[in-house]
């Protein structure tokens, strides 16, 4: 890539797979995005051809394409019923998620395990905090008010005046009680084998079409 960005003319092809997948998603995104933001501004007789494959789907709300230089294209999939058939296509267009979850139900991952997954996802997605299997409102709530306190002792102390130890030891009375909750037995999660009948839990329709 580095020798691609400083040597690369309007007369050269360039493929990228991938970059910025072996790091922190917003590293990755934001090298991808500054790379190919940096050809584009090069103009349609300097650009070099570049071939980009990649799963970061947030670039392309990033790419600086004044001069329409950039053509989209993605794999064709089709739904039938509550089931995908991928078409092995290059096609016009783009996507805003992945099949990850549908793939993963396919391939034998127990149905509850691609659930968590996907809430695990939504959470991230959203910026909410994630939440433990069989936590339930009150204890999340118990929980949420532990973690505020620290943050708010911490927003409020002073860097000059206050002691330190005074709020590693603060930190860690907070730490312990929640130590001695996570190792209290809990009862072990009964698992449904059979397709779920109510609208609780996220049928392989609404999983494959949600990733």
């Amino acid at each position: 890539m580095s020798v691609a960005l400083r040597r690369a003319t309007g007369n050269s092809l360039v493929i990228v797979d991938e970059f910025g997948k072996g790091t922190m998603t917003e590293v990755g995104l934001s090298l991808l995005t500054a790379s190919l933001n940096y050809w584009l501004r090069c103009g349609k007789a300097s650009c070099p051809h570049v071939v980009v494959s990649s799963h970061l789907h947030a670039v392309i709300d990033l790419l600086d394409d004044d001069q329409n230089i950039i053509s989209y294209h993605t794999m064709e999939v089709l739904r039938v019923g509550s089931e995908l058939e991928f078409q092995f296509r290059l096609v016009e267009g783009t996507v805003d998620c992945s099949y990850a979850a549908y793939t993963a139900m396919k391939a034998g991952i127990p149905m509850h395990v691609v659930e968590r997954g996907y809430d695990v996802y939504q959470a991230l997605k959203t910026g909410d905090p994630i939440i433990k299997r069989n936590t339930t409102e009150i204890e999340w709530g118990q929980q949420y008010q532990r973690l505020k306190a620290v943050v708010d002792f911490f927003l409020a102390w002073d860097l000059e005046e206050d002691d330190p130890i005074e709020l590693l030891e603060h930190v860690a009375s907070f730490a312990s009680v929640d130590e001695r909750n996570a190792t209290e037995p809990i009862e072990e999660e009964q698992v449904n084998q059979e397709e779920p009948e109510d609208d609780e839990h996220s049928s392989p329709d609404q999983v494959a079409s949600s990733l």
